[in-house]
């Protein structure tokens, strides 16, 4: 929790953003439930919300509230949903997806871009600053998400990118960061996948292994409901798993690719579902491939060997999944949301 302490404008202004993200946050809520929530006196709540009321930033809740007591129901205020903005965008190949969000995940713009194999960053701000100019809400996005297939380092340089070759070694959060003083979140295309996964409603589980195979190989993995992503944000890159002394599973699985060899992807896939198995024990493993097609039948199979292998008990449910743009839009749209939640306490009241 960032601390602030400023001059009374300063402090005016903070105020007016705490007031209104703890709106977003707990709506529908009540002016003396925000006071003491955020520990500010109640006439400095009255004038912010009566001001975001003004703005049409925040409206009255006209849902039904189950009050106690026979007193004067009290008002409770939610934010306007369409008044808030934020930015998802998703690179699935050369296939560049962005969008603009409101607050209840209803898509307010998208932009769809094929990308040349040699383009680089400067082609994605571009459908950034047009997806930005035509928001209507360009002072309130309150985030950017995107991803990238690739390794996010912790200094926030990607790498490992197989197909977009020059956005290896961009440090694309800083950049992004500092032309649109915007919170940015960028992460690994497989981890916002998996993030979206979880939410799907057939699932219901907090524990989840999504294994993508297309040009290379990546997984994700959530844990308690919580994104994994290890020590240096490696986790996922089973690819990179030596097989031999000079091959890695990478190596040999684009081998399979350019053979089309079924009978040695069938092995890799099982491989690659019993290493997760054995090490995470996961209720549910989602498989997605986009090159060569996994048919029920092939799922059938490999379901039959590794269950023969590990037993019934030690079995997760393994499901085919191929929308990988739609889940890994809706996977970037919930850490922009978790980004934009973050606190901020404010001294002088």
């Amino acid at each position: 929790m960032a601390t602030i302490n400023g001059k009374p404008k300063i402090i005016k202004e903070i105020n007016m953003a705490l007031v209104r993200k703890n709106i977003i946050r707990y709506s529908p809520i009540t002016k003396p439930e925000l006071s003491k929530l955020l520990g500010l006196s109640l006439p400095t709540v009255n004038k912010c919300v009566d001001e975001l009321l003004e703005k049409e930033i925040v409206k009255v809740f006209e849902g039904e509230i189950q009050v106690k007591g026979s007193g004067k129901k009290p008002i409770f205020y939610e934010i306007n949903s369409d008044h808030v903005s934020y930015i998802a965008a998703y690179f699935k190949g050369t296939i560049l997806t962005v969008r603009e969000y409101n607050l209840l995940g209803k898509i307010k713009n998208e932009k769809i871009k094929k990308l040349k194999e040699d383009s680089d960053e400067k082609v994605l701000i571009s459908v950034l600053d047009k997806i930005i100019k035509e928001s209507k809400n360009k002072e309130n996005i309150e985030a950017i998400s995107i991803g990238v297939a690739g390794i996010v380092e912790e200094n926030g340089s990607i790498n490992n990118v197989y197909t977009l070759k020059k956005f290896n070694g961009v440090f694309l959060k800083r950049i992004l960061e500092e032309r649109y003083n915007i919170p940015t979140i960028i992460e690994n295309d497989a981890n916002l996948v998996t993030f979206g996964l979880i939410d799907k409603i057939e699932f219901n589980t907090k524990n989840l292994v999504y294994i993508y195979m297309g040009t290379g190989i990546g997984t994700g993995t959530v844990i308690d409901g919580k994104l994994h992503k290890g020590k240096s944000n490696f986790s996922g890159e089973i690819g990179e798993l030596p097989i031999s002394i000079e091959k890695t599973l990478e190596d040999d699985y684009k081998e399979v690719l350019k053979r089309k060899d079924m009978e040695k992807f069938e092995k890799i896939i099982i491989f690659v579902i019993m290493i997760n198995i054995s090490i995470l024990n996961p209720e549910i493993i989602v498989l997605n491939s986009d090159i060569l097609k996994i048919e029920k039948s092939l799922l059938r199979n490999i379901i039959k060997k590794i269950s023969k292998k590990f037993g019934e008990k030690n079995m997760p449910e393994i499901i085919l999944d191929n929308n990988d743009i739609e889940n890994g839009m809706k996977g970037a749209l919930k850490l922009a949301l978790q980004e934009s939640d973050k606190d901020l306490k404010i001294i002088g009241k």
